[in-house]
């Protein structure tokens, strides 16, 4: 068990203690690894990768979008599987493999039609399987959810789009998603 605070994993060059930059504001653990988003930090978001080692967590990375001058909130949402992980930031999300070293290298972007009018992108994100779900929010329209699903090559191609029967401009479907490898459900 152990417990961080933002000033034991980004230290402050002043010295003084940091205020809350949006440290743990998505957070994601499986298989040894955790991830903290910090999504309101000053480089415009980053995720924070710790590997679990014989003495206790151990920061092993820094993540930061792959153009942070065009992208803010990177690190507002994650989720990993399978050494896969997925990084939502403002306007899109970001996958990152991890390698044979046990270090994760940014692969692909992924972000909604322009057409579709998505205005937050991606709201809540969930991999499984090699499917991954995308929530975004329209406010003149029904919100969203993309599926996505890994081709042969390992990439990311959207293959469908679903939204509430009975969905209105401004809805908040997508604010929550769960799935297995064969179901998922929306809140």
């Amino acid at each position: 068990v152990a417990e961080f605070f933002d000033e034991d994993i980004i230290p402050d060059p002043s010295g003084s203690h940091l205020v809350d930059y949006g440290f743990g504001e998505a957070v994601a653990i499986r298989d040894d690894v955790a991830f903290i988003g910090v999504p309101r930090a000053r480089d415009n978001g980053h995720v924070i990768v710790l590997n679990l080692t014989a003495t206790g967590w151990k920061q092993v990375q820094r993540l930061t979008a792959p153009s942070s001058s065009a992208e803010s909130d990177f690190g507002r949402v994650l989720t990993f599987r399978a050494g896969i992980l997925v990084v939502g930031g403002g306007n899109a999300a970001y996958v990152f493999k991890r390698g044979s070293n046990g270090l994760f290298r940014y692969t692909q972007t992924l972000t909604p039609p322009a057409a579709d009018g998505v205005g937050g992108f991606p709201i809540a994100l969930r991999y499984e399987g090699g499917t991954l779900l995308a929530s975004g929010f329209r406010s003149t329209a029904p919100s969203v959810v993309y599926v996505f699903e890994r081709n042969s090559a390992g990439v990311f191609v959207r293959r469908a789009k679903v939204q509430a029967s009975d969905g209105t401009a401004g809805d908040s479907f997508g604010a929550s998603i769960s799935m297995t490898n064969r179901l998922f459900v929306v809140g």
